[in-house]
């Protein structure tokens, strides 16, 4: 048998204009949900910022904080199926 060679390629996606919107969105919530991320990877790591400019309510809910958990004004330390049907019964 002979070895078989593999070669990667880095794919890359663009999706500028959904995060414009998403952006334009999250800056006219009154409530930012955010759920089960690591909270480290841009631009989504960037988003409670955008609602904090408008004075939104921010809530994290993720089994641990991350960089980004400061941002929030309250978290949920557990599983979103653990978290949501408590709050959306």
């Amino acid at each position: 048998m002979e070895p078989i060679a593999i070669e990667r390629y880095a794919h890359i996606v663009f999706f500028t204009r959904a995060v414009a919107r998403a952006i334009e969105a999250i800056r006219g919530c009154d409530l930012f949900l955010s759920i089960g991320t690591s909270g480290v990877f841009y631009p989504a790591a960037g988003f409670p910022r955008f609602a904090k400019e408008k004075q939104a309510r921010c809530l994290e809910i993720n089994p641990a904080a991350n960089e980004m958990s400061s941002l929030y004004d309250e978290a949920i330390r557990a599983k979103a199926g653990e978290a949501l049907p408590g709050l959306f019964p």
